[in-house]
């Protein structure tokens, strides 16, 4: 095993589990959320928009799959913005290019192939794809339009109109305006400006019969995929705008080629050659693949009215008697029906067995599978390109993360060697505890001695300290019993006499309470209000010999017990000084913001 395959089963270097794959063509955007399931992977959750604005596609079927519970936040986009093509470069697979020399070298012969490649996407094309109109018609309209534009008089008094491709179809009777501006707003998802492109790749070895070559002519092949940036950063920010990474943008035709090897359940995986067709509504791949590499590569325009002769042509382009299986994808039907029908026919003019790839569900192609399997990097990855939004990230013995790792991974080897030198070091040092244990039980056993002796005379100190405590509370009960209760009596008495005297005939009293710091509360109830204030005046006349003051008076309103109309008495009576008495009437938040303890 090399050191990068071990470095990717590390846990903290885990590829992606989960994605999103979209993919988009003139008819919406469809989504699917895929996991990883062992070696294969599973479709969990669908949707689709049918909406002409592609910021408005991505934010409804974000909506649609956050509802059915999705939380991821990474996807991919399956386009037909995305060219494919294969590239003879005089580069190996492993070459000490640096990425920006790489990409420069790729872009250089791409840059002259995307342009006609975006001529496929024009609006004839997708009035085509629509079924709007037939390829004689796109030809009737570019003639008129031809005719229209270029047989003008020059006059200056007139204005002179340059008729577009729709205005002519609208007139010729084609289509309808209607359906003309659903085609232009479906366009406008492939449309694009400026003309700097990005462009991904995946090596796939030498060229076939240039295997054993090792001189500098030779050539070698290169799986690459390029896209106009300024498109690019549209998907971007259209996915961003929904709080989702968009981590590549692929080709809609030709990443089904990395689900061959899975699609046969229970089949061994082969390296005899084998070809697949794949079908779109607006172009065909067909992918000869050898062992695991692809050998060659045919990417061409297509038309539902067309497509089985563009199949046909595509499995003699690519010399199909010499494989050993052809695979057909038919992602242009939406039934597995018309995708049979079509395998028939194609096997009927080949004379060759055709077996057909189903798709997994109306909604879900396999080319969204494969994109799947690349950016998880499964098996079958390196058959399939995508452009990465983001550059690409360095081999991993070149992450910061990886080289930490290893770092201290080292660092552990050191730390192990280390404890292993100490760990015998530890059994030569136990050697010679073995003596000093053997002098040191005697000196304990000397310690024990005179510990117990200590011990015991500590007891003799607890228990002189426990009859001194119980001495003293025998003190406390006899002062009590002999001084405090007598003179707390005399006081209660005293009070109970002084406020039997204080009471008149129109003063009745109904409670009185007693708290041990605070003193007495008096509750009582008069008949008028002038007995009220001579009652409380008169008590406090009475006791304040015994040093009680009477605080917080208040007399109100208040019925008596026979409904009779009467003024409510209330005080308290206590030996606390005003400053004491008032820090006791405070609650235990204004205590700790005055400084006292509750």
């Amino acid at each position: 095993m090399h050191l990068n395959d071990l470095l990717e089963k590390l846990p903290f270097l885990q590829r992606v589990n989960s994605v999103l794959v979209c993919e988009v063509d003139h008819l919406g955007l469809r989504a699917a959320v895929i996991n990883r399931h062992g070696d294969d992977v599973v479709v969990t959750y669908e949707a689709s928009a049918a909406q002409q604005d592609f910021h408005a596609a991505v934010a409804e079927v974000v909506a649609n799959l956050r509802a059915q519970g999705w939380q991821g936040k990474l996807a991919v986009l399956l386009t037909p913005a995305v060219l494919l093509a294969m590239l003879d470069l005089p580069i190996p697979q492993k070459n000490k290019l640096a990425h920006a020399q790489l990409a420069e070298s790729i872009n250089w012969e791409l840059e002259p192939l995307i342009t006609q490649h975006l001529s496929t996407l024009s609006l004839g094309k997708v009035l085509v794809t629509l079924g709007y109109m037939t390829a004689e018609q796109v030809e009737d309209v570019i003639s008129q339009q031809s005719i229209s534009n270029n047989t003008h008089t020059i006059n200056p008094n007139e204005t002179f109109t340059y008729k577009r491709f729709g205005e002519v179809a609208v007139e010729l009777g084609y289509i309808t305006t209607q359906q003309l501006q659903k085609c232009l707003d479906s366009q406008g998802w492939f449309q694009s400006s400026g003309d700097e492109i990005k462009c991904g790749w995946s090596a796939q070895g030498a060229k076939l019969g240039e295997q054993d070559s090792d001189t500098e002519e030779a050539q070698y092949q290169w799986l690459a995929a390029a896209v106009n940036q300024s498109l690019l950063r549209q998907w971007q920010a259209a996915f961003f705008a929904q709080g989702i990474k968009l981590e590549y943008l692929y080709p809609l035709a030709g990443c089904a080629t990395s689900t061959l090897s899975f699609s046969h359940k229970g089949g061994n995986k082969t390296t005899q050659p084998q070809l697949l067709l794949e079908a779109y509504d607006t172009s065909i791949v067909g992918v000869h693949i050898a062992g695991n590499h692809i050998q060659n590569l045919h990417v061409q325009g297509n038309t539902l009215q067309d497509c089985l002769n563009n199949l046909t042509e595509t499995y003699h382009l690519l010399d199909a008697s010499s494989y050993e299986t052809v695979w057909f994808v038919d992602s242009a039907n939406k039934n597995e029906i018309e995708a049979s029908k079509l395998a028939t026919s194609l096997t009927h003019i080949s004379q060759w067995p055709v077996k057909v790839l189903p798709r997994p569900s109306s909604l879900v192609s396999l080319g969204m599978l494969g994109a799947a399997r690349h950016v998880m990097k499964m098996t079958g990855a390196q058959l399939v390109t995508g452009v990465p939004v983001q550059n690409p990230q360095p081999p991993l013995l070149q992450r910061v993360e990886v080289r930490a790792f290893l770092a201290g991974l080292a660092l552990l080897l050191a730390i192990g060697s280390t404890e292993l030198g100490l760990q015998i070091r530890k059994m030569l040092i136990e050697q010679e505890s073995e003596q000093v244990n053997a002098e040191l039980k005697v000196i304990t056993d000397a310690i024990a001695r005179v510990q117990s002796k200590v011990d015991a005379v500590k007891t003799l100190k607890d228990k002189i300290k426990t009859l001194q405590t119980e001495k003293k509370e025998i003190d406390l009960a006899v002062n009590l019993l002999s001084v405090d209760l007598p003179k707390r009596n005399e006081i209660v008495t005293a009070l109970l006499n002084d406020l039997n005297r204080s009471v008149s005939d129109d003063v009745v009293i109904d409670r009185l309470l007693e708290d041990p710091i605070d003193g007495f509360t008096v509750h009582a109830w008069s008949i008028n209000e002038k007995s009220a204030q001579e009652f409380v005046k008169t008590f406090q006349v009475a006791v304040d010999p015994i040093g009680y003051k009477i605080k917080d008076v208040t007399v109100t309103g208040q019925p008596g017990r026979l409904g009779l109309l009467g003024y409510a008495i209330h005080f308290n009576a206590t030996t606390l000084d005003d400053k004491s008495w008032n820090m006791r009437k405070l609650s235990p938040t204004q205590k700790l913001a005055a400084g006292v303890k509750p």
